[in-house]
């Protein structure tokens, strides 16, 4: 099995903050898993955690492996069925230029799988930045280093964009 993870945000500015859409978020990875499970390279997101208001973190894990610059495609039916009209609760207002996230994927040396069950967001809100397993190997320490560091880069830089743009 190959393990990725992916930081997640709205593309949208002034989009909703993650918290208020817990149920919405994981009825659309119960929709992921159920069709993937037929797919030709069969994948499954196997836990999903607020890393903070405005950034989810999804693991997926993928029997086949996937190009981690075209990872972001393998939640396509994920971010589909939250944008589909016939969703309730959908989210289709909040796409732009025909994107609803920006997604940063990363490959995963390792993954310690807590249970047989996804972690949803409705059982891991309080222990949002909950990573990897409760005792990550070295490889998967320097991983979610790097992947802080890029995460707050992006901040960064969105900060800076903000600013030009209202000058």
């Amino acid at each position: 099995m190959y393990y990725y993870s992916f930081l997640v945000q709205f593309a949208k500015a002034n989009s909703p903050q993650f918290t208020t859409l817990t149920q919405l978020i994981d009825d659309a990875v119960d929709h992921y898993n159920a069709k993937s499970r037929i797919a030709a390279n069969p994948k499954e997101i196997v836990e999903i955690s607020i890393k903070d208001p405005i950034t989810l973190q999804i693991i997926l894990q993928s029997t086949n492996k996937l190009e981690v610059g075209m990872a972001s495609k393998a939640l396509r039916t994920w971010s589909s069925y939250l944008v589909n009209t016939n969703t309730p609760n959908n989210l289709s207002s909040y796409v732009i230029g025909k994107r609803i996230f920006k997604m940063i994927p990363s490959s995963l040396t390792s993954y310690k799988r807590q249970s047989n069950q996804c972690n949803k967001l409705s059982q891991s809100q309080s222990e949002p930045t909950q990573g990897l397993s409760s005792t990550p190997s070295e490889g998967d320490e320097n991983i979610l280093a790097k992947l802080d560091k890029i995460y707050s880069k992006l901040l960064e830089l969105e900060t800076k964009i903000d600013l030009k743009n209202t000058l």
